[in-house]
């Protein structure tokens, strides 16, 4: 069987045209603005993404209708146009230094049930070299290795930047400095300090993990200083919640989680959850059990409400809890208790 389009609808791009024929340089601001068309014969939502050059830092980003994304590289999702339909984008960049490569790239696309019967006209381009003078701000590329925040089988890490310039950033990460793993690149650009962060997954608990941050500007690398941060082990005390609902006269239902987003080793959240009803003289009314959901939440209704709490006495008399029996990952902890 042979699959079918949903639609055929040949879209296209016209080359990114500046506002201003003045002589460009570091510092100077510029318009490149550029249609999306839909020559038909079907309506298609399209979406264009722009690649800015060497010596471009995004300023600001608009379109006729759709959303763009406030970084580079800029995309824009348009929404579905008709045949016959133009959608004009304007984008303003700064240069940030001399270039004699420089150019602004667009590229326009529909979704995967579409067949653009001629691709030819999908890409454009404009050249634009910037001369030396003005303003400059090209500098040696910055690269920070910033701090980290832990849970048991991630570290989120980040990095303070300063391309001057365009190009990629990514992070290093190992059990020595040798590294051997590294997280997707990323694209910055400019001549402004920012910060980037990205998470190293699928550790190992209570382990030892060495990374730096990387920036890779005009052919050339930049490394930042070689980090060191362990993992969560054995999380001792959760935390358990334990909240209510739904009440009524006969029951209630509660709902809660266990580990505030720590506990996310394989595993860390198999086990029980026992939720007790007692009195503040210490005699059990009703225990219930229902097991923790993989990601660390669950919920159970116990038989026991206004009306069974109003047999031991004055509001308050009756308190309920919750108990996690844990794993080799999170050991046994309870919740602050509550009424029925």
């Amino acid at each position: 069987a042979t699959a079918s389009a949903d639609t055929t609808a040949d879209l296209s791009v016209t080359a990114p045209q500046q506002d201003t024929a003045e002589e460009r340089t570091p510092g100077s601001i510029t318009n490149y603005s550029f249609y999306v068309s839909n020559l038909g014969p079907d309506a298609t939502e399209a979406s264009a993404t722009v690649t800015l050059g060497d010596a471009e830092e995004l300023v600001s980003v608009g379109s006729g209708r759709g959303s763009c994304t406030e970084s580079a590289p800029v995309v824009c999702s348009l929404g579905s146009v008709a045949p016959g339909g133009q959608v004009m984008v304007t984008v303003q960049v700064r240069f940030t230094r001399a270039s004699s490569t420089n150019g602004n790239h667009v590229r326009v696309s529909g979704p995967g049930t579409n067949v653009d019967p001629d691709t030819s006209n999908d890409q454009a381009a404009a050249l634009s070299p910037v001369a030396a003078g003005g303003d400059s701000t090209e500098g040696t590329p910055v690269i920070s290795t910033g701090e980290w925040l832990r849970s048991q089988s991630r570290l989120t890490v980040e990095a303070d930047v300063t391309p001057n310039g365009a190009g990629k950033m990514f992070f290093q990460y190992g059990r020595t400095s040798d590294y051997g793993s590294k997280t997707d690149a990323q694209a910055v650009s400019g001549s402004a300090e920012k910060t980037v962060k990205s998470v190293l997954a699928g550790l190992k608990m209570s382990t030892l993990y060495h990374y730096r941050a990387v920036l890779v500007v005009g052919g050339k690398t930049y490394y930042g200083k070689d980090v060191k941060a362990r993992t969560l082990g054995v999380l001792k005390y959760g935390p358990l919640t334990l909240k209510a609902a739904n009440r009524s006269p006969k029951s209630v239902r509660y709902v809660g989680a266990l580990g505030d987003g720590l506990a996310d080793a394989p595993g860390a959240c198999k086990g029980t959850v026992t939720v007790t009803v007692y009195t503040l003289g210490g005699a059990d009314l009703l225990r219930r059990t229902t097991r923790m959901k993989s990601d660390c939440t669950y919920a159970i209704t116990i038989p026991f409400g206004r009306s069974q709490a109003s047999k031991y006495g004055k509001k308050g008399s009756v308190l309920t809890q919750a108990r996690f029996s844990g794993n080799k990952a999170v050991s046994s902890v309870g919740s602050e208790s509550d009424r029925p």
